[in-house]
């Protein structure tokens, strides 16, 4: 990334070659000797004063564009969620150079295709996961060739106008450039569809230009980063797994609470992002378990005070090595908020209604329902009716009475 106090001295360095220069020019118009009888058309020639405004202004117009692609790579560089990280580089793009379309298309670990990743603008969600081969329309054609590629105007270069087919353009015009880390093609980015129509040009590209080795390298940090999350979830559930195989009565139970949260998030229309992280809270919640003596969970007697408020810290504990691990950012406080209650009488922090976030308030719902429904050593198991009524029967104490009847649609669906 661009440094200030580096570009000052650039700025600096750059007026005193233009003082030079302008000295330069006018001790040769003092030596030059005296100009014909019939002297050529002023405007045929620029005044040193001239020059010194064109090229101030095409410094300051440089200055600027270092500027900005300064800011614009200190946005991305320190973002490792991959998904975040597009979303940065697609606003980058678009607010440097006006593009109402660009796409991110990453190459895929075999290197055989391009996979589109994220898109801002027309057809955004429903183009993302497609697949392009190499060579195929305009991100296929770079990736091929592994050279930007700007085009003014398709129409007049028939070559270019054939690659846009079926990509739906509004315009002719279009930018695209490789993301190369150490001559390894990481993806392409594509931007077309300029704001007020017009097409791009030299400064387009030299932005999206000193852009693309930054997002080059910031997706592959992403991506070292996503696998090493992947690797402590996998860890972490297998931890889970292994408790709760122990105990007879909680086998499976974090598989079947992260399967009807699931369901239940879509009926209630939660986003994809939304619940993924939700999925992850609920297959992870009761890791905490595991800093809590197994004499305590083997117990068929009911729990001392002592040994309950021991359990109790559970979910304290489950955030604490989830947010050690670098577990996505939005599972570790539902997981140490998975029994708080509606009415504000939960642990470990007695928040109260809308205080409690409404992801967390799903798994409350269901981490109960699924308890009800496994034996115990003091009780044995409910039938699915008698679990959904107690459930209703909670609503607007223990459970957001907003969330059982979509839990009831969940479990219903599920079969």
């Amino acid at each position: 990334p661009l440094e200030i106090d580096a570009l000052r001295k650039v700025v600096a360095h750059s007026l005193d070659k233009q003082d030079l220069l302008v000295h330069a020019r006018e001790l040769a118009a003092a030596e030059r000797p005296a100009a014909p009888a019939e002297p050529p058309p002023r405007a045929a020639r620029a005044s040193p004063a001239q020059d010194l405004l064109d090229a101030n202004t095409g410094l300051e117009r440089r200055v600027k564009e270092l500027t900005d692609l300064s800011e614009l790579v200190q946005t991305i560089s320190g973002e490792l969620r991959l998904d975040r990280l597009l979303e940065l580089c697609l606003g980058a793009v678009s607010s440097a150079t006006g593009a109402k379309v660009v796409s991110v298309l990453l190459a895929d670990p075999g290197g055989e295709c391009l996979v589109v990743r994220a898109r801002h603008g027309r057809n955004g969600e429903r183009v993302v996961g497609e697949r392009r081969g190499f060579g195929d329309g305009v991100a296929g054609w770079v990736a091929e060739h592994r050279v930007p590629l700007l085009v003014g105007d398709a129409a007049r270069q028939p070559g270019f106008r054939a690659l846009t087919r079926g990509e739906g353009y509004r315009t002719d015009s279009f930018v695209a450039v490789p993301l190369l880390q150490q001559d390894r093609l990481a993806g392409v980015v594509c931007a077309t569809d300029k704001r007020g129509g017009e097409p791009f040009d030299e400064r387009d590209l030299r932005i999206m230009l000193g852009l693309a080795p930054h997002m080059a390298i910031a997706i592959g940090n992403a991506r070292v980063f996503e696998a090493a999350q992947g690797n402590a979830q996998r860890a972490m559930r297998a931890l889970v797994e292994s408790f709760e195989a122990k105990d007879g009565y909680t086998r499976g139970h974090s598989a079947r609470v992260a399967a009807t949260v699931v369901r239940t998030a879509q009926e209630m229309g939660f986003g994809n992002g939304e619940i993924e992280t939700l999925r992850e809270a609920a297959l992870l919640h009761d890791i905490g378990k595991l800093g809590v003596s197994d004499i305590i969970f083997a117990r068929t007697a009911p729990l001392t005070d002592d040994e309950f408020e021991a359990v109790k810290e559970h979910p304290v504990r489950g955030e604490a090595v989830l947010r050690a691990a670098g577990v996505l950012d939005g599972v570790a406080p539902i997981v140490r908020r998975h029994h708080e209650r509606w009415d504000g009488d939960g642990y470990p922090d007695g928040l109260k209604g809308r205080a409690i976030d409404p992801l967390t308030r799903i798994l409350t719902v269901a981490d109960a329902y699924d308890a009800m429904l496994s034996p115990r050593p003091h009780r044995p198991a409910r039938s699915a009716e008698k679990a959904l009524a107690e459930l209703a029967a909670c609503a607007g104490t223990q459970f957001d009475p907003s969330v059982i009847e979509p839990f009831r649609r969940a479990v219903a669906g599920m079969g």
